[in-house]
């Protein structure tokens, strides 16, 4: 039963959550119902839920002892139980949705036409729209809603209505309707980028700008404007501005809105290290402290791994070893169980070489040079962070141009191996070849590097190509 939907569901929710969810059943069918039992054997399996652990058969024995086994029934049963961790879900996150909640009462109100509820409702959602800090395109949007709902049933119980809502209504579709046509317009734009070095600017861009002459302009939209210009033009004078903005006015942008800002900042910062400018490795280093402050690299519960990573890799760059250690402690215990370990072992790795311990780093190394790495992220990381250690200590030994052919043979010959890895390792190994020589050309090593659009440890190739 491991692919029904509601032990799907149940497997992302929470202990915590799940134990509430059994108390609600108990109140409403009792704790010795079919339907409680049900649940509580799936919740003896909780999070895995696995189809073994789940076998239709072994659940029908246990909700209905010494029956024959009838699927029909036991289907039924897990129907129910959707239906009711539906209702569950709807009322245990009530407050997380308070505007939706909100919503839902005042048409009830309106239901039962009671009018002085309903003018009572509307005035108490206007005054904590206001009070929200967040100005997200929905803001608009709920604005403009409140505004209708005035109109079409405050006025029409008044003898003489009054058009202001209306207007009010049509102001706030506009501001709505420009900012959620930028938001998207830039995300449009920046995909097309992708595709396309050049891009034609979208028709809609340009209604957007006449359209914007007879609207009002938030933090927000103007942050998605600044976005479209950085986006556009790469100007470095948009990007610092937008992460002015950002930071100084955080408390207005959802949790959507960060990540999207974020992100366009983020990928300005990675478009310009790949051209050598490691003068934006500061800037990068302030906008994960702010994401990490505002959990953005936090998904399902867990710290995801690639921007852990990351943010290693950034602060050890800077050296900044102490707030690097604390962030470790801090945020370990967020990473996904399946890559917790291998994530740590790596990053413990990878400090003490970038705080020039070597001798710790090559014990490390040696604890790890038999483990089977589960993400092939990990023992590529692995066999870098061991051809730079070696270089360290001996930069022209024979024995470190063999490892780094034998490495350089090995990913020619691999065919699982994805394209931007291969292209990331066999760039090091070129950069490393270079490096071991008794004579480099500089200005070439360096033009060589800009020219690498994926470059792993490159902040530590870039330190050794500076001490030529």
């Amino acid at each position: 039963m491991q692919q029904n939907k509601v032990v799907r569901i149940l497997a992302k929710l929470p202990e915590k959550e799940i134990k509430v969810f059994g108390k609600y059943l108990s109140n409403i069918y009792s704790p010795g119902s079919v339907l409680y039992r049900l649940l509580e054997h799936i919740r003896k399996y909780h999070p895995e839920c696995t189809a073994k652990q789940l076998g239709a058969e072994q659940i029908f024995s246990k909700i209905y002892p010494r029956e024959i086994f009838d699927k029909k029934r036991l289907l039924n049963q897990f129907s129910l139980l959707k239906k009711e961790l539906k209702r569950f879900l709807i009322w245990y996150h009530q407050e997380d949705f308070s505007y939706e909640s909100n919503i839902i009462l005042l048409q009830l109100y309106k239901r039962y036409q009671l009018n002085d509820h309903v003018e009572k409702q509307l005035l108490d959602m206007c005054k904590k729209l206001e009070e929200s800090p967040e100005k997200d395109m929905w803001y608009w949007q709920q604005k403009m809603q409140l505004a209708h709902e005035d109109y079409h049933y405050i006025a029409n119980n008044r003898i003489r209505p009054s058009p202001s809502p209306l207007k009010e209504a049509m102001k706030q579709l506009d501001n709505f309707y420009a900012i959620a046509k930028l938001r998207y317009s830039v995300e449009y734009y920046n995909q097309e980028q992708v595709l396309n070095p050049e891009p034609e600017i979208p028709v809609f861009l340009q209604e957007i700008h006449e359209m914007e002459k007879e609207t009002s302009s938030s933090v927000v939209h103007h942050a998605y404007q600044l976005a479209l210009l950085l986006i556009r033009e790469r100007s470095e004078v948009a990007f610092e501005q937008l992460k002015d903005v950002l930071l100084a006015y955080s408390e207005q942008f959802s949790e959507d809105d960060q990540l999207i800002l974020n992100t366009y900042l983020f990928n300005h910062i990675s478009a310009g290290l790949k051209k050598g400018k490691f003068e934006l490795v500061e800037p990068a280093f302030r906008l994960f402290q702010q994401g990490i402050k505002q959990r953005l690299f936090v998904k399902d519960g867990y710290f995801e791994g690639s921007h852990f990573d990351n943010i290693i890799n950034v602060g050890c760059a800077l050296k900044e070893f102490d707030w690097i250690d604390s962030f470790v402690k801090e945020w370990q215990d967020t990473l996904n169980p399946e890559i917790k370990e291998d994530t740590l072992l790596m990053a413990d790795a990878f400090i003490s070489f970038r705080k020039k311990d070597f001798k710790a780093t090559e014990n490390k190394l040696v604890a790890l040079s038999q483990r089977q790495f589960k993400h092939a992220h990990h023992k590529a990381r692995y066999k870098l962070l061991d051809l730079a250690t070696l270089f360290e200590s001996a930069p022209q030994s024979e024995y470190l141009i063999s490892r780094y052919l034998a490495l350089e043979k090995s990913v020619r010959d691999n065919k699982t191996m994805g394209k931007d890895m291969k292209v990331g390792i066999l760039n090091f190994v070129k950069v490393i070849r270079k490096l071991s020589r008794s004579k480099v050309d500089k200005p070439k090593l360096v033009a060589l590097m800009a020219s690498f659009k994926i470059l792993y440890f490159k902040f530590w190739l870039k330190e050794k190509v500076e001490a030529y």
